[in-house]
């Protein structure tokens, strides 16, 4: 009986401690589960953390490259308005320059054409050989006119024209003719009598339009004011052959007077006004050559306006 009793105290301890013992394992193996739960919930923050950082590094980096760009944009865009500021003076330069060069041409074409008409003119009168290309006869052709297209001379056979074509190469040079200016020529005259044909066409299309009586009296109207012109122009031609006729007598007249000085002076004074007048009087019979070719296309164009005119208008 005194064992059981002596013996019972530490048994109860034991037991009371294994109780305890295990209270304070389950107290620490939970704390310990706060502690991974704290832990995992710091590791999964500290993760974003990183990813933060990480993407917070490469704003930053973008950032700065944006702000290097701005800067190099500005620069550029200093550069670029410098540049415009630049082009604008030199455009300006330029316009100046095109200017005044356009101008420069005018002026030189203007002198050009001035010296050209004065050496032109110079020539009248002087005797050319031209029987390199017209062959005999041709040796002392005197010069009347000349014009882009070619030449009138005069030999002992009478006048005649010379054409562009037939003038020998150093003769060309000597009065400043060539084909550029030959073919600007009749490129004019051409353009002067398609005006006139397409003024004509016009105005015969204008006819189409209008009632039957009124386009009668229109072509009527026309005849007359046609048929006024020639008759102008025929008295222009025949006011010009009388003079033509008396700058021809007094050209014989001064030559017979020369065949009758003995003075070498007053044989040279009278040839010179016997050329002067003959002169004259070749220059009047290429103006009436000229009207001649008026005449020629309104009598043409009278011809067409009578065949769509009624008998009897």
């Amino acid at each position: 009986m005194k064992q059981s009793s002596t013996f019972a105290p530490p048994l109860v301890f034991v037991i009371a401690s294994s109780f305890f013992l295990g209270g304070c394992f389950e107290d620490e193996e939970a704390k310990i589960k706060d502690l991974e739960g704290e832990l995992k919930m710091l590791a999964f923050d500290e993760n974003r953390a990183q990813e933060f950082l990480v993407k917070a590094k490469e704003e930053l980096a973008g950032y700065e490259k944006a702000r290097v760009d701005l800067e190099k944009s500005e620069e550029i865009g200093k550069k670029l308005e410098e540049r415009r500021q630049e082009l604008e003076k030199v455009t300006s330069q330029s316009d100046e320059l095109e200017a005044s060069l356009e101008s420069a041409l005018t002026l030189f074409g203007k002198h050009q054409a001035d010296y050209r008409t004065m050496v032109r003119k110079s020539f009248i009168g002087k005797e050319v050989d031209l029987s390199e290309t017209l062959g005999d006869g041709f040796e002392r052709a005197r010069i009347l006119s000349v014009s882009p297209l070619g030449i009138r001379i005069y030999t002992t056979s009478g006048p005649r024209s010379v054409s562009f074509g037939e003038l020998t190469t150093d003769l060309k040079k000597s009065l400043q003719m060539d084909e550029e200016e030959m073919n600007a020529f009749r490129a004019k005259q051409a353009a002067n009598a398609e005006l006139r044909a397409e003024k004509y066409k016009e105005w015969k299309k204008g006819l189409a339009g209008r009632k039957e009586e009124f386009a009668q009296d229109e072509i009527v109207k026309r005849l007359k004011g046609i048929q006024k012109e020639i008759e102008g122009l025929e008295r222009t031609i025949n006011m010009r052959n009388t003079v033509i006729k008396d700058q021809t007598s007094r050209a014989s007249q001064w030559a017979r007077n020369s065949s009758k000085e003995t003075g070498v002076a007053r044989q040279e004074r009278a040839l010179k006004y016997s050329q002067f007048y003959r002169d004259k009087a070749q220059a009047m019979t290429d103006e009436n050559s000229n009207t001649w070719l008026v005449i020629t296309r309104l009598r043409a164009e009278m011809e067409d306006l009578k065949a769509m005119k009624k008998p009897g208008r």
